[in-house]
């Protein structure tokens, strides 16, 4: 890869960088109303229309059907919880946690919860029913033993 093109994926994974680390700037703010909450870029589709951000998301897309794959280097450290999406974010995991336990999810009521307070009020408080047996209450047994033994009762990560 020529240098010009490491410089182009650099500036490229720099703004991603900066979306999914700048929570509360207006850009990103805007993007999401825009484009969702991932600002598409869990999307291989994308709309005919243009933008600054939608070529950065091509540039992005099309790097990944060569093989690299930006996102797969993202993990988001969690300080104290509150501006880490629990179910969204990448923070656990090389993936986010609706993608290893979709029976949770589909669970879920505040899709857009914080690690804070999920945590802070108890895994299943925001459920709209409690995991019933099978699936549901294996993937619920699975996320608990997922959680770093840091996890304190205020909904901190400590470490991990």
């Amino acid at each position: 890869m020529s240098s010009e093109r490491l410089g182009l994926v650099a500036l490229l994974f720099k703004w991603i960088w900066r979306f999914k680390t700048q929570q509360g700037a207006l850009w990103v703010k805007i993007v999401k109303a825009i484009h969702g909450r991932q600002g598409k870029l869990d999307s291989n589709s994308l709309p005919s229309h243009s933008s600054t951000w939608l070529d950065i998301i091509k540039c992005t897309n099309q790097l990944r059907e060569k093989g690299v794959h930006l996102l797969a280097n993202y993990k988001k450290k969690v300080v104290d919880g509150t501006d880490t999406l629990f179910w969204y974010d990448v923070w656990l995991r090389d993936v986010n946690l609706k993608s290893i336990f979709p029976r949770l999810f589909a669970l879920e009521l505040k899709k857009d919860i914080s690690v804070y307070d999920k945590v802070n009020g108890g895994l299943s408080h925001s459920f709209r029913r409690l995991p019933r047996g099978g699936v549901e209450s294996s993937q619920m047994d699975s996320l608990i033993s997922l959680l770093p033994s840091s996890l304190v009762v205020e909904g901190v990560l400590s470490g991990g």
